[in-house]
């Protein structure tokens, strides 16, 4: 009996151990980012001209890409944008990589991520959608670091030009190495567990809402 009660103590504490380096993690990746998002608050709060190195530096990092962009859209001053920077592929990698830095995940942003391939699929009422897919690797000491290249995905996106930026249901990576899932058998998989659990219809709602 003692033994069993032990071996539950140890669980419990297992586990509230992890539930703190998760909640901490959070914290540290959310903190990091407004740091380098505060001068771009500052100045659209004060209504102070934005300086647009200030802004190539923030679409140019992975990290702080969407949130500055989302910052310039609930002020309305989206179109001061780097273009470059304001594409899906360029949306989708920003979201993948915040979604790597997760204590769920990698627990840091890729060293190196680029996009591989786009696959489109049917969507019974919305017509054609894109996922984009990527490759990424972090450099040793990091989770996952021997692994190499892995694969990851970012969407759906519409390919109507109208459609809003904003980040979509079926962001993630299982993790592995290249090579032992296909790209499209990734979507694939993503797709259904989109339209499995409703995300992908709350999204496509949030979508027109936006338009």
């Amino acid at each position: 009996m003692w033994y069993a009660l032990a071996l539950i103590a140890l669980l419990i504490g297992a586990v509230l151990l992890y539930v703190r380096h998760v909640r901490f993690g959070i914290l540290r990746q959310v903190r990091e980012v407004e740091e380098r998002l505060a001068p771009l608050r500052e100045a659209l709060k004060k209504g102070d001209p934005l300086d647009p190195t200030l802004l190539r530096a923030l679409g140019k990092d992975l990290r702080t890409r969407n949130p500055a962009y989302l910052a310039l859209e609930e002020a309305g001053k989206e179109e001061l944008f780097p273009p470059e920077f304001r594409t899906r592929e360029a949306f989708g990698a920003s979201d993948l990589a915040l979604w790597l830095e997760h204590p769920h995940a990698l627990g840091v942003p890729p060293d190196e991520l680029e996009l591989v391939e786009t696959v489109t699929v049917q969507h019974d009422l919305q017509g054609p959608l894109e996922y984009f897919v990527y490759r990424f690797r972090v450099a040793p000491p990091a989770r996952r670091s021997s692994h190499g290249w892995m694969l990851g995905v970012s969407g759906p996106y519409s390919p109507e030009a109208t459609w809003p930026l904003f980040s979509p249901p079926g962001t993630g990576s299982p993790l592995q190495r290249e090579g032992r899932l296909s790209g499209k058998s990734l979507v694939d998989r993503v797709h259904h567990r989109c339209l499995r659990d409703g995300r992908l219809d709350l999204w496509i709602q949030e979508a027109l809402r936006r338009r």
